[in-house]
């Protein structure tokens, strides 16, 4: 029994280690590996990024009350659906005002503010299923009784911090920041009853169509 015990003890010892522990290791990595594609297939989280869009409308309503278009698109790059249950904007004046504005109602084209056939809805939640892109125009108006509260009078930079409550979140985040430079010209525009103002966001104004310097050329080349 004891030899027999000791024959069986030096075949183990002959054995490479890798022949016993190649089989383990390759069914730990697969195993991960499916743990990992099951995650980002089935179990990661909506994760949502917000995007504004290069122009931006500033209107002066008949009812002399102000508002701002924003295009906006929604990507999530999850696994689960995200739904907005609703949308606003913090607009910050020159002078270091700071006024909120709630989603008034989404625009379809042709954009024309004015023209009741260009609403599309009012603002309804929104719903980001996985691996999809939505883009919704919404106008972001103050309200009438508001008066002289709300009045976009002041020539200089307005930043604009946009933000949105998901379905299941206690507290709004903050997505996407942009700004615009209103000119004195752009003011007196504006005055007027019924004015649409297209203004180009600040991070977008040396990009427009011209002549590019080599300068500019390069820093999109490299």
């Amino acid at each position: 029994m004891d030899e027999k015990i000791r024959h069986q003890g030096e075949n183990l010892r002959g054995k490479p280690i890798l022949r016993v522990l190649f089989p383990i290791v390759i069914s730990i990595l697969a195993l991960a590996v499916s743990f990992v594609a099951l995650y980002l297939s089935q179990l990661r989280p909506a994760h949502i990024t917000i995007f504004a869009g290069e122009k931006i409308n500033i209107i002066h309503f008949r009812e002399g009350n102000y508002g701002f278009s924003i295009t906006v698109g929604f990507s999530n790059n999850g696994a689960q659906s995200a739904t907005f249950e609703r949308f606003e904007v913090i607009i910050h004046f020159p002078k270091g005002e700071k006024h909120l504005l709630e989603a008034s109602y989404y625009l379809k084209p042709p954009f024309d503010i004015n023209k009741p056939e260009s609403w599309e809805s009012e603002p309804v939640p929104v719903t980001i299923a996985s691996k999809e892109t939505v883009t919704k125009k919404i106008v972001f108006r103050s309200s009438i009784s508001s008066g002289s509260d709300f009045k976009i009078d002041e020539p200089g930079k307005y930043e604009i911090e946009l933000i949105g409550w998901i379905i299941g979140s206690l507290r709004p985040k903050h997505f996407h920041s942009l700004s615009i430079n209103l000119s004195d010209d752009n003011i007196v525009d504006l005055k007027k009853s019924e004015a649409l103002l297209s203004i180009t966001a600040s991070k977008w104004e040396d990009w427009g169509p011209r002549r590019l310097t080599e300068a500019e050329y390069g820093k999109i080349q490299h």
